[in-house]
């Protein structure tokens, strides 16, 4: 009940976010897609060495790095959602679009979890099911992942940047000299 409750404050907070700072709300939700690839990165390389070494360290590290992917991403899943709802009239597909990309990467992490947590801990789980548990969660998952995390921040890039006014900024070119009043003026502004 608790998750529940948790989850729709931040839901609301996100909402609340986005609506009234879409463009620090974005950069955020940037940066922390940014932060689940490093720790992605982090989980990749330390259940690979832990697999050959076993070092306690890094099976705290893996743990503590998954506990983190899963809190960012049920995180990013509220975030999403309310971008859904910001953008949806002026960019429907851009929406639609980061927000099945954060649900599948949300499925992911939450299926990387469950299966790191059931395998080894599975008692009357016989071998092939503890082996189907150590692919999913050591190769499969991770690897859609990492694939889907790029994915996922050119999605998010794909939305149009918004100005103080809440309306799409229209970019000048740098180059053009500024518009002259004076109907008499030549072209090249002699």
């Amino acid at each position: 009940m608790s998750t529940l409750v948790i989850n729709g404050l931040l839901f609301a907070a996100f909402l609340i976010w986005a609506i009234c700072a879409p463009a620090a709300m974005r950069r955020v939700v940037e940066g922390a897609i940014w932060l689940l690839g490093a720790l992605l990165i982090v989980e990749i390389v330390s259940g690979l060495v832990m697999l050959a070494a076993g070092w306690p360290l890094l099976v705290a590290a893996h743990r503590w790095a998954a506990h983190l992917m899963v809190i960012i991403a049920s995180t990013m899943m509220g975030a999403s959602l309310a971008l859904l709802i910001r953008h949806f009239r002026r960019a429907p597909g851009a929406a639609i679009l980061f927000c099945l990309v954060s649900f599948a990467a949300v499925a992911l992490v939450f299926l990387a979890s469950f299966t790191g947590y059931l395998g080894p801990f599975a008692p009357g789980a016989d071998q092939e099911t503890k082996n189907r548990f150590f692919w999913l969660h050591g190769f499969i998952a991770p690897i859609l992942l990492a694939l889907l995390v790029p994915f996922w921040i050119a999605a998010i890039r794909c939305f149009p940047r918004a100005s103080k006014q809440g309306e799409a900024e229209e970019q000048a070119p740098e180059d053009a000299p500024p518009p002259n009043d004076n109907p008499y003026a030549s072209p090249r502004g002699d």
